[in-house]
This record gives structure tokens, C-alpha cells and sequence, in this order.
């Protein structure tokens, strides 16, 4: 991701004829280590719509992994090792 950012900020800052920063702080990842802390963090994820007021249940939100066009298959994901 540096590699990448840091060209494409080149590139925008010649075109743009400015200089400086472009892009926000680095996103933070970390590992999931646990069943709990992924369910954890799907359902932060889930609710992030709801928190933002862009809707009122997570499924209603069109880009949403709890919306069933997009859901997430913890079965597939963890190679059917989910626990119910």
C-alpha cells in the first residue's frame, strides 16, 4: 500500500502542481485471534451504518455484509471451521 500511495501522490501532486500530504494517517490493523474478537469486529463493522445515521438496522444498508446480497459466510471464510 506505501508503494502504491506514495506514487499515486506523486503523480496527483505534480498534476495538481502542489505539494504536501495526501492522504490521511495509515488505517490500523490488527489480528483477530479469537471466534469472539472476529464477531466482535463484524458486528462494529454491521453497525457502522446505524452509528452514521445511514440506516436502522445493519441488513438495511445496501453495502453491508449484513445485507444478504453481501454476506459474510463464516463457514466459507474460516474453511468450515465456524461455530455456531
Amino acid at each position: 500500500m506505501q508503494l502504491i500511495k506514495g506514487r499515486f501522490a506523486r503523480f496527483y501532486n505534480q498534476r495538481a502542481q502542489r505539494r504536501g500530504v495526501l492522504w490521511q494517517t495509515r488505517y490500523h490493523e490488527r489480528t483477530l485471534w479469537t471466534e469472539e474478537a472476529l464477531n466482535r469486529a463484524i458486528g462494529y463493522i454491521h453497525n457502522n451504518p446505524i452509528v452514521a445515521g445511514l440506516a436502522e438496522a445493519p441488513e438495511q444498508y445496501r453495502w453491508s455484509s449484513a445485507n444478504e446480497v453481501y454476506a459474510t459466510d463464516l463457514e466459507v471464510y474460516l474453511g468450515g471451521q465456524a461455530k455456531a
